[in-house]
């Protein structure tokens, strides 16, 4: 049978539509927006939800029954979508979170798109699932080193600059990720490349190419 992950990614995911919208396009504030997202990005945070790490109790209970590979065909789908025009973020000052945003960029780059694939891309994705997705740091829904570090540093009167920060990077142009098939090969994949080859194109008469 022919491999085509990507096709038995939409298939899985239209489970997903009825709240991360069509093609991972939210238009429901406070969802994430999946179109735009590395598929290498979308496989770490849906097993981590999956896995109790990120603690979501309905995130958890959708992708309870999903499979590694499963979970990486999903993120091979939406990263290969069109990312469109996010909905209105709501009121924020955009001047003020332009000059916020250096405390943002080592990790996210200057223009939200991050090249390493482990990294959320921030552009274009909606305002209230930055703002709560930053806070699940610093009240331990999430676990990652620097933003928990960053996230806790947050004081109650600050909370207008993450505002505005995540408005200014809701209000830029999303944009797909410049490769689908992440590299490195993801979790499930890569465990094929020691027998049939880096890219499947095997060399070893027992072994049939994948590619």
């Amino acid at each position: 049978k022919e491999f085509r992950p990507v096709e038995e990614g939409k298939r899985i995911a239209r489970m997903c539509d009825s709240c991360h919208g069509k093609d991972g396009n939210s238009t429901r504030p406070g969802i994430p927006n999946l179109a735009g997202l590395t598929a290498r990005y979308l496989t770490d945070a849906t097993i981590a939800y999956r896995d109790g790490a990120w603690k979501h109790d309905v995130m958890r209970e959708m992708v309870s029954f999903l499979k590694d590979d499963d979970i990486e065909k999903v993120g091979l789908y939406y990263a290969s979508r069109e990312p469109v025009a996010t909905k209105e973020p709501g009121k924020f000052d955009l001047a003020a979170g332009e000059k916020i945003k250096p405390a943002c960029t080592l990790c996210h780059s200057d223009e939200g798109i991050k090249k390493d694939p482990r990294i959320p891309n921030l552009n274009g994705q909606d305002h209230q699932y930055l703002i709560d997705a930053t806070l699940a740091y610093a009240n331990g829904k999430r676990d990652n080193v620097d933003m928990t570090q960053i996230a806790k540093a947050i004081k109650p009167q600050d909370v207008s600059n993450l505002v505005n920060v995540a408005g200014y990077y809701t209000a830029q142009k999303a944009n797909k990720p410049d490769t689908v098939m992440p590299k490195p090969a993801m979790k499930t994949i890569e465990k094929c490349h020691s027998c049939h080859g880096a890219k499947g194109e095997s060399s070893t008469a027992s072994l049939p190419r994948l590619a």
